[in-house]
């Protein structure tokens, strides 16, 4: 996909009235299915929200404020990457209950 992406840019760059051309970069790994075990969550006081919230920063960040640059803005994103990028690695990163413990995100989620 990224290199049909930059072989239509090199095209797209030479008619006249473009203006600034870049071909954005595709971030990002394999797709992982993640299953959340409801009754599980609710033993362990987890929120189904806060345990999506864990996956979505580690895989695209938190965004945290704007950085501006002349005209141009951009999100400011804080990553919490899993050790590998593996169903597995996601287990290990953790998950805050209702009562301020923590756990990992596999007590509550299958694969």
């Amino acid at each position: 996909m990224t290199t049909l992406a930059t072989q239509i840019g090199s095209v797209v760059k030479h008619i006249r009235g473009t203006g600034d051309l870049r071909v954005e970069r595709v971030l990002g790994g394999p797709t992982i299915t993640a299953i959340a075990d409801r009754q599980r969550l609710a033993r362990h006081a987890v929120r189904l929200e806060d345990a999506f919230q864990i996956l979505q920063a580690a895989r695209e960040g938190v965004r945290v404020g704007t950085i501006f640059e002349d005209e141009r803005r951009f999100d400011l994103r804080v990553l919490m990457p899993p050790t590998q990028p593996s169903a597995e690695a996601l287990g290990d990163l953790f998950v805050k209950t209702s009562h301020g413990m923590s756990l990992p995100m596999r007590e509550d989620f299958s694969r």
